[in-house]
């Protein structure tokens, strides 16, 4: 299944290289929503049924793009800044498009404690 994305990568002329985690980092996408579809794709052209036989987990790392001084989520190749309601809707929105299982560091773990999804 791994390979599947890669192709579909490819086939965009996107690049394959892999990120900090292993995961594959193309500098090409142009939003969230696209790494999903790709997946999605990927998911499909190796066979399986997204939902039925396969199912995605997440690792957001939100903290990693929220920025402290304006109390935003900066979304930078969406050219995004969002509030913490925005960005909670936004991620609902993923949820129910996509079958995503599993989520992980989806928030400033600062907010966290404050927030109830």
């Amino acid at each position: 299944m791994h390979l599947k994305p890669r192709d579909v990568l490819k086939a965009k002329g996107y690049s394959t290289g892999v990120g900090f985690e292993g995961a594959y980092a193309p500098k090409e996408i142009q939003s969230n929503k696209e790494a999903f579809d790709i997946i999605m794709e990927g998911i499909t052209k190796a066979g399986y049924k997204p939902g039925e036989d396969f199912e995605i987990a997440i690792d957001v790392a939100a903290s990693e793009f929220y920025n402290k001084d304006t109390s935003r989520y900066e979304l930078k190749s969406e050219d995004k800044a969002l509030s913490t309601e925005e960005w909670i809707e936004l991620q609902k929105d993923w949820y129910s498009q996509y079958p995503i299982f599993s989520i992980g560091a989806n928030l400033q773990m600062t907010l966290v404690l404050n927030i109830r999804l």
